[in-house]
């Protein structure tokens, strides 16, 4: 059995429901953007993983930020009065509307675009969680 830290967030899964199953993985990328490794922790980054048994488990993330609440910190940044989200620089190589790749902006720095037709010079997305894939 594998050791873990002492989990600071904890969220009730289903894995027999993939946008659950999705969110928690989003979960641990925003974490582990907002608290990377830094000498002060260690270089330690945050860690996740399933806890429990059956269908009904938690997902267990250790930020390893030091932060009281870690899950109302992602949250109370994401909810920030000043938008975080803006287009891609190179949105106008897409066509099709509103269907353009977005960058959420510090402090996360992730871009967005898994929704898009054409995914790295492919015919289709690899990915569309809508299709059934």
């Amino acid at each position: 059995m594998t050791e873990h830290p002492e989990p600071d967030i904890r969220l009730d899964v289903n894995l027999r429901n993939p946008g659950q199953f999705f969110a928690c993985c989003g979960a641990l990328e925003l974490a582990s953007r907002l608290w990377p490794g830094t000498p002060e922790n260690g270089w330690t980054s945050p860690e996740g993983w399933f806890a429990g048994s059956g269908p009904q488990k938690t997902f267990e993330i250790a930020t390893h930020s030091g932060t009281e609440q870690p899950l109302t910190v992602i949250l109370a940044r994401l909810a920030d009065e000043e938008p975080i989200v803006e287009l891609a620089e190179d949105h106008e190589a897409y066509a099709g509307g509103d269907r353009k790749p977005v960058v959420l902006r510090a402090p996360f720095r992730l871009r967005l675009d898994w929704w898009l037709d054409s995914y790295r010079g492919a015919d289709k997305s690899e990915l569309k969680v809508w299709a059934g894939q």
